[in-house]
């Protein structure tokens, strides 16, 4: 119903783009419903995700890490090739039971609550992400 209120992350588009120009797939995990595909729709981000892993998806959401092994499994990905951004400590803490690299995206406030669950980097944008990724 409030669909309209929703906007992506700034940079999100252009960060999303960069990464997939550089060849890396792209997989949302979410605890949500499968309905955040019309999220992601609506944000204009379909055509930039490889791969959607909704709560319906699994038997254990995050902080299990059973979607990271999902995506790791469909991407054919190892660990030590899979990041795990998230801005909630569910998503750390999920990317570290994986035993992938993790990044917190702090967004939302909640510095502490992503250094506490043990990030192994911390950014404050999306864009961020593109100089961690590749320098």
């Amino acid at each position: 119903e409030n669909l309209h209120l929703v906007t992506p992350f700034q940079d999100a588009i252009v960060t999303l783009e960069t990464i997939r120009a550089k060849g890396i797939h792209i997989g949302i995990i979410t605890n949500r419903s499968i309905n955040a595909r019309y999220i992601i729709e609506h944000c204009k981000l379909n055509g930039l995700v490889d791969l959607v892993i909704s709560v319906e998806d699994v038997k254990n959401p995050k902080p299990h890490p059973e979607g990271i092994q999902k995506a790791m499994a469909h991407f054919e990905s190892k660990p030590s090739e899979t990041i795990m951004v998230g801005d909630m400590p569910v998503d750390i803490e999920a990317g570290k039971a994986a035993g992938v690299i993790t990044v917190g995206l702090n967004t939302n406030g909640n510095l502490w609550d992503l250094k506490k669950s043990g990030s192994d980097y911390i950014t404050g944008s999306l864009a961020e992400l593109v100089p961690l990724l590749f320098n």
